[in-house]
């Protein structure tokens, strides 16, 4: 659940969370058809298990991936999208939101550096007013700028909240995965 705990450093946080559901199947995810393909299963992950991460290739103007987390944000919440990304062809990425409802969160997220090799990478945002989802977006965010072209992998896309304290690690995954 999103309850939330006392961490062993004292702090509230929220319990370790994923906002998103089909979290590392990009091919599962709305793309723009003739924009963005998605090769799943085609690339090592930061695991170093083979076969597990999505190649997104984005040709750029619109081209995007996006999911949609349907649950209720309120103005002020914070919410972190973050991602295990790398490529051989782009150095930045546009990693956004979009509001379901609410205009006002048309504008939250940014652009985040990318190399060649694996880096968790990931964007914190103030949810600007009640909303009833948010959109997780990879690429070109029409309301932001710039448009994104070239190849990379993906792999564990997450988005959770991120004010209180933070979020508790989860002991559980596997290492080097955990945050």
């Amino acid at each position: 659940s999103n309850a939330t705990m006392v961490d062993s450093d004292g702090l509230l946080k929220w319990r370790p969370h994923n906002l998103i559901t089909k979290s590392n199947t990009f091919d599962t995810w709305t793309k723009n058809p003739t924009l963005a393909s998605v090769i799943a299963n085609n690339a090592t992950g930061p695991d170093g298990v083979a076969n597990t991460a999505d190649t997104i290739t984005l040709n750029g103007t619109t081209s995007n991936v996006y999911h949609l987390s349907l649950l209720s944000f309120s103005a002020g919440n914070k919410v972190t999208i973050a991602l295990w990304v790398r490529s051989d062809t782009l150095t930045t990425l546009q990693v956004s939101f979009n509001g379901r409802a609410n205009m006002a969160n048309n504008t939250l997220g940014g652009t985040v550096a990318v190399t060649s090799t694996w880096a968790l990478v990931s964007v914190e945002a103030t949810v600007a007013g009640n909303d009833t989802g948010l959109y997780f977006i990879l690429g070109t965010n029409p309301y932001l700028n710039p448009a994104t072209a070239g190849t990379f992998e993906a792999y564990g896309a997450h988005m959770f909240r991120s004010d209180l304290g933070g979020m508790v690690n989860n002991p559980d995954a596997p290492t080097g995965l955990e945050s």
